[in-house]
């Protein structure tokens, strides 16, 4: 392949086996956050939702402008912490 004058590769990144065994994984670890403050950051978002276990990624979804579009996805390390948060009343 080229873009430009400058070749690249392409490939997966995983095995398709490898990449079903991720997404199943991935879902029980990942959750979507939705009516987030527009000035909520992902530092802000990772230190409230480590109350409940390691958090491996943050991801706040983006306008061109770079502003917040007010929802966005944490994704723990380990499933047992997104039932932990799933389970806890907000308070």
């Amino acid at each position: 392949h080229y873009l430009g004058d400058k070749s690249f590769s392409c490939t997966y990144l995983l095995t398709e086996k490898q990449a079903k065994k991720q997404t199943l994984a991935d879902k029980e670890r990942k959750l979507f956050l939705k009516n987030l403050s527009f000035s909520t950051n992902e530092h802000t978002v990772k230190a409230y939702f480590e109350r409940f276990g390691a958090v491996e990624r943050v991801t706040i979804n983006r306008n061109l402008d770079e502003t917040s579009k007010g929802s966005g996805f944490v994704l723990f390390e380990e499933p047992a912490a997104a039932r932990s948060l799933l389970k806890h009343k907000s308070t």
